[in-house]
């Protein structure tokens, strides 16, 4: 990916787990070749469309993946939120609280949400910047691009 070296985690059914994201380049090593077939192969190509053009992917049909079940409800509502933030837009945590009337102090618990989405990118969980404030730097970075990404995607199409 131009953004990122992305790692799929696949389960013993083949289905996808979590995708782990790293600076491109970072480990030193290259990323697997892409999936031929299956879920991780649709993954692939979702991550690589969400490249390609942000702005027009929808994370809707990754809302209903199995791992996504097995979180907790507020993550799952945290993440359906998330994935309905305009492409191109960040938003902080305490304004992404307030959206979902959250009660004052809700924010941390809200940000920890965010970050622990096993499907970034899937789910545009680099929208909400603030959420990564305690993640390793390589990983604050790979955020920040992504929402750059956007954003340059969003203003190449609008001129």
């Amino acid at each position: 990916l131009p953004v990122a070296d992305a790692w799929l985690k696949i389960d013993v059914r083949g289905g996808l787990e979590r995708i782990r994201l790293e600076p491109a380049g970072s480990s030193g090593r290259a990323p697997d070749a892409a999936p031929e077939s299956g879920r991780a192969a649709a993954a692939w190509r979702s991550l690589e469309a969400c490249c390609e053009a942000p702005c027009d992917f929808d994370a809707g049909p990754w809302l209903a993946e199995p791992c996504l079940a097995r979180a907790s409800s507020f993550e799952r509502a945290a993440w359906r939120a998330v994935s309905m933030l305009p492409c191109a837009e960040a938003e902080a945590c305490s304004a992404l609280a307030e959206r979902l009337g959250l009660a004052a102090g809700m924010e941390r618990r809200l940000a920890k949400a965010v970050a622990a989405c096993p499907l970034p990118m899937l789910i545009p969980v680099h929208r909400v910047p603030g959420a990564f404030a305690d993640a390793p730097e390589g990983l604050q970075g790979v955020m920040r691009r992504l929402l750059e990404l956007e954003q340059e995607k969003l203003v190449r199409w609008w001129f």
